[in-house]
């Protein structure tokens, strides 16, 4: 079954993202929240609710925008989760490729990065009578990389 969120549809079985009826080849993970119950105590009542996956990058999806990212820098950079949301409980932790540097860390959202490439998914006319899928990552994964050296580089006035 596909829901739609944002403009993609997110296969629920497989957890693929979808664009205009077409695979993405990205898989992200089946994302619940405890969020308050309409109407009711905000503390003692709460209602489980699916939210937009394209911020819950799988950890093959983590690991595939991780080597992107790798082989555009010099800096070392791993996969960690984030939190878990004491507050509203996520019933998946969303993955984060980060970089440290002289004590400061800084991170960017596997899932959002993947998200951006699903949305560049084209599919086009392989030459030989039939179709191919063609994305574009660079401006996803550049502008990723630039969040990072900017966080880990800039200095307060």
């Amino acid at each position: 079954m596909k829901i739609r969120f944002e403009n993609m549809e997110f296969e629920t079985t497989t957890g693929e993202a979808f664009v205009n009826g077409y695979p993405t080849g990205w898989h992200f993970e089946f994302a619940m929240q405890g969020l308050p119950a309409p109407g009711e105590n905000m503390d003692t009542s709460r209602k489980l609710t699916l939210i937009s996956p394209w911020g819950f990058a799988t950890m093959e999806t983590a690991e595939k925008i991780r080597k992107m990212m790798q082989s555009n820098t010099g800096r070392s950079l791993r996969i960690e989760d984030g939190d878990e949301n004491t507050q509203f409980p996520l019933y998946v932790r969303q993955r984060y490729i980060v970089a440290s540097e002289n004590g400061r860390k800084a991170s960017v959202n596997a899932g959002l990065v993947a998200s951006q490439i699903c949305r560049s998914t084209a599919w086009v006319s392989d030459g030989q009578g039939g179709i191919k899928r063609v994305q574009n990552s660079a401006s996803a994964i550049a502008e990723a990389l630039a969040t990072i050296e900017r966080e880990l580089t800039y200095v307060q006035p």
